[in-house]
């Protein structure tokens, strides 16, 4: 038991001298992203503290860091025709690994995707598609 206590208050004592906030990294589209619809482009975005991200952070307190990386039309893994903008940052899967590089050191990630990824067309091309594949069986 004594050899218990020793550990572990040799434990806490070391622990304190590296401790740092906990880094959690907010990965997603545009709803991490705070975008506001609007019909008139260009949108905005809701402020820092209306963002989920942000929010998260104030429950969390001082000893957390939520770092927020949303951007409005990031996909699971693939791209949307229909964006305004392109490149490889929208393809979730594939950016995700130099996000997460560039924010080391991380203890968590908190992955928001696939808002974007079934709009109506592809929902009813998938269930075409569904549809003539159960027919040929």
């Amino acid at each position: 038991m004594k050899t218990l206590l020793c550990i572990s208050a040799l434990l806490a004592l070391a622990g304190s001298c590296f401790t740092g906030p906990v880094r959690i990294v907010a990965y997603g589209d545009s709803i991490t992203y705070g975008w506001i619809p609007n019909a008139n482009p260009p949108s905005s975005r809701y402020g820092p503290e209306d963002r989920w991200p942000g929010a998260l952070q104030k429950e969390l307190g001082d000893n957390y860091r939520v770092i927020e990386e949303g951007l409005d039309g990031r996909t699971t893994d693939a791209r949307d025709p229909g964006s305004p903008i392109s490149g490889a940052q929208l393809d979730g899967s594939a950016y995700l690994p130099a996000c997460l590089a560039s924010h080391l050191p991380v203890d968590l990630v908190i992955i928001m995707l696939g808002t974007k990824d079934l709009p109506r067309k592809r929902i009813s091309t998938l269930m075409t598609k569904s549809f003539a594949a159960s027919a040929q069986k």
